[in-house]
């Protein structure tokens, strides 16, 4: 299946633990959704896929002080978006 393509048919069904499969075309699927998001990603192999919605500010900087080696602490401060 090609973009574009408008006339083919997925068919799709899911496994006893709910995740997607794909019968036609054949191939892996993974799918995730959150709010107004949706990816879907589609590989010969086996592949996943995950998308979230960004909540609240996160205290970061406080918690790499308390569980994070030294190092792992410094990334984390340099970081403009942890």
């Amino acid at each position: 299946m090609r973009a574009g393509d408008t006339d083919r048919i997925v068919t799709l069904s899911r496994s006893a633990s709910g995740r997607p499969i794909l019968h036609e075309p054949s191939g892996h699927v993974s799918i995730s959704h959150t709010g107004t998001l949706l990816a879907l990603a589609h590989a010969d192999s086996a592949v996943g896929v995950d998308c979230e919605m960004r909540r609240r500010e996160r205290p970061w900087l406080e918690w790499a002080e308390r569980y994070f080696a030294p190092y792992e602490q410094g990334a984390v401060a340099e970081a403009e978006d942890p």
